[in-house]
Parts: C-alpha cells; structure tokens; sequence
C-alpha cells in the first residue's frame, strides 16, 4: 500500500541500504525513540535476491547504526513470515499478533548492549 508508505519520519531517519553493482538491493529504515529505543521498518530485499544472506548483512549493519547512534536496543513489527528471519538474529516475540496494512505481524525485540566506539 504506496500511501502506508510514505509519512514524515523519513527526513529524521537513519537509512541502510545494500548495494550490488551501484544499484540498491535491500533497504530498511532506523528511527531512535526515547529512552534507547530504536525502531527498525520498511525492511525489504530485491525479490530476485532473497535467500542470498543480504538481509542478514542489513540486519547486521543496522544493528551497528543503532549502537553507534547510541541505542541500546531495537524493536520492530515483523511480518509474522518473518519471524523466523528475525529470530535467528536474536529477535525475541512479545504479545499478540496483531494485523497492520492488512498483513498479520508480530513485535520484536533485540538488546543492543553497550554502543561500540
């Protein structure tokens, strides 16, 4: 749903993308919250190149933005397709699924530790 996809946090985002041969292959957006809090979204992966492991490279790499930035811990709404992607990072489930833009979810969340400097 393109109008989900646009709102006004973009401008005060932190954006990481994966690039291949100059072109972006998978994206997704950080926002750091109060109190530590980030939130991570709009995670996506070039269809084609799913499988490949380049979610788990972004994964990585926001995590890293994150604790640089200073967060101490990251949470999401995962797909409930998903989940299981985010699991295997540390990603732990918490309440009730719940649907947002039509599409079953679940919330998710990782502790960061300590910032790396």
């Amino acid at each position: 749903m393109p109008d989900a996809e646009l709102d006004d946090l973009d401008e005060r985002a932190t954006h990481v993308v994966a690039l291949a041969d100059g072109a972006v292959i998978g994206t997704c957006r950080l926002l750091l919250l109060d109190g530590g809090e980030c939130r991570l979204g709009r995670m996506a992966i070039e269809s084609g190149r799913r499988r490949e492991g380049i979610g788990r490279q972004l994964l990585a790499a926001a995590e890293a933005e994150a604790r640089r930035a200073g967060a101490n811990e990251i949470v999401l709404h995962a797909q409930t397709k998903a989940e299981p992607f985010y699991a295997a990072s540390g990603y732990a489930a918490e309440g009730e699924r719940f649907i947002e833009e039509d599409i079953e979810h679940i919330r998710m969340r990782k502790p960061l530790g300590s910032a790396r400097r």
